[in-house]
């Protein structure tokens, strides 16, 4: 833009030249860094700052002390003092000249050969064996414990070291050593037991002799190693499993007995095991360590698991408490009748009779259910209906009352009722032939209903068997 008069014209030129003097000094001041000088006159470079340690003041970095470990720093215990372990600048301990925990020595260098060794742990010229003493502890049968290495601390490089038993001292059969690493200052050897079928304590010693290069005299020292094999004490594992929920109680004579309770055991004792199924669940079974569905005794010898098979819960069967003639209502009447007993009985579930009609068969009242129980919990049978399962028979009613073997109303044949059914359940007369008598085991979540006629009465002995 062209000004019209030179005041104005001078007026934005030295402008400019102001803002042109400003852009290039002021990069030069703002990006220069500064020393820090400390209270006593020194100067600590740009990066480093002034730290007070007590005896003096010192140059440290800027993230020195502040308790986290930042580049450039081999410690930082959050201070900038000197003999806590971390030098005031976080430099590494060993070779600061100030005698740190875990430190024998610090001659202010890291060499070996001058009176401390490189890693400020052991005095030269100064044997010594560590650990003084071995011990080892193991239980009877088990994983062999780690082995433990013994450091022979050389009191002058060349050293020799002769590793055997003193005289009178016989070598162990349960103690191997071999070998390890060495240095100049130092030897290492690995110490082993070999067996863990021997309880008791037992003790040895190893004699290392040290020879040196450029005099005649002997380092000796006796180590003293003891080894502990405690007898076994066995532990039982409970597990569950399956698709249902439960668990399972250990008692040693009546007392609860938890999992770290069944981690240690003396040998001999008497566990009490106990499955409980959790809400829609049932206890199949043992799988492990006992045998049958059942509460289960084991005598604790060796280490055993113990695995309880938890599962959905599968239908019922019970027999009827209560006796009834052949009309009883149809099928409708019957599966009242289970279902009212199952709901006074506290029986879950939809339960139906087993019984067939001229048009319906018994097994569509299932609708092809598999999987059944009794009341009590054992097992009657899985698809198999009628015949022997091998399991257990129905013989109790919906309270888990044994009725014996009663004559019950069930899924019998048309040339046993007469071929009408009792007029399909409704009538008390008619028919002909034996009544049919439940002696199978029976499958499914439904009922038998009882009849009403004493076990041993049928159509032979001139009672109408729809009216018993």
């Amino acid at each position: 833009m062209k000004l019209q008069h030179g005041s104005q014209e001078w007026l934005l030129r030295v402008g400019w030249i102001w803002l042109a003097l400003c852009v290039v000094s002021f990069p030069a001041g703002c990006l220069q860094a500064e020393s820090e000088v400390c209270g006593n006159g020194g100067v600590c470079p740009p990066g480093l700052r002034c730290a007070n340690t007590g005896d003096s003041k010192i140059c440290i970095l800027l993230s020195c002390g502040n308790g986290t470990l930042d580049p450039g720093e081999a410690c930082d215990d959050g201070n900038t003092r000197s003999g806590d372990g971390c030098p005031a600048d976080c430099t590494p301990p060993c070779g600061d000249g100030v005698l740190d925990p875990g430190e024998a020595c610090d001659d202010g260098n890291t060499l070996d050969g001058d009176g401390c060794s490189a890693d400020c742990r052991t005095l030269d010229s100064i044997f010594s064996v560590s650990p003084p003493m071995v011990q080892f502890t193991a239980t009877e049968g088990k994983t062999l414990p780690e082995g433990i290495t013994v450091t022979v601390h050389l009191s002058y490089r060349g050293d020799a070291v002769l590793v055997g038993y003193a005289p009178g001292v016989p070598q162990p059969t349960w103690l191997s050593f071999a070998t390890g690493p060495s240095t100049e200052n130092t030897a290492d050897f690995a110490l082993h037991v070999l067996d863990t079928s021997v309880v008791g304590q037992r003790s040895t010693s190893m004699r290392f002799v040290i020879s040196h290069l450029n005099s005649t005299g002997l380092d000796t020292f006796d180590l003293p190693i003891a080894y502990n094999v405690e007898a076994l004490r066995p532990a039982i594992e409970v597990v569950t499993t399956g698709a249902g929920s439960g668990s399972i109680t250990a008692t040693i004579e009546g007392t609860p007995c938890d999992a770290t309770c069944l981690r240690n055991l003396e040998i001999g004792t008497l566990v009490h095991f106990t499955a409980t199924a959790g809400p829609g669940s049932w206890f199949h079974g043992w799988l492990t360590g006992c045998d049958g569905r059942h509460a289960c005794d084991i005598v604790a010898t060796v280490d055993a698991t113990i695995t309880g098979d938890f599962a959905n819960e599968p239908n019922r069967v019970f027999v009827s408490s209560t006796t009834h003639d052949g009309n009883f209502g149809g099928l409708a009447g019957g599966n009242a009748i289970c279902q009212n007993l199952a709901m006074e009985a506290g029986l879950a579930g939809t339960y139906r009779i087993l019984l067939t009609t001229t048009t319906t068969d018994w097994t569509t009242q299932i609708a092809g259910a598999r999987g059944w129980i009794r009341v009590d919990d054992e097992p009657v049978g899985d698809t198999q209906l009628v015949g022997d399962t091998g399991l257990y028979n129905i013989r109790l009613d919906e309270h888990g009352r044994d009725v014996g073997f009663s004559r019950y109303w069930t899924m019998p044949a048309t040339s046993l009722i007469g071929g009408t059914y009792c007029t399909n359940w409704t009538s008390n007369v008619g028919g002909s032939g034996p009544n049919q008598q439940a002696e199978y085991d029976f499958t499914t979540r439904a009922a038998l209903i009882n009849q009403s006629l004493a076990p041993g009465v049928d159509a032979a002995s001139g009672v109408d068997p729809c009216n018993v």
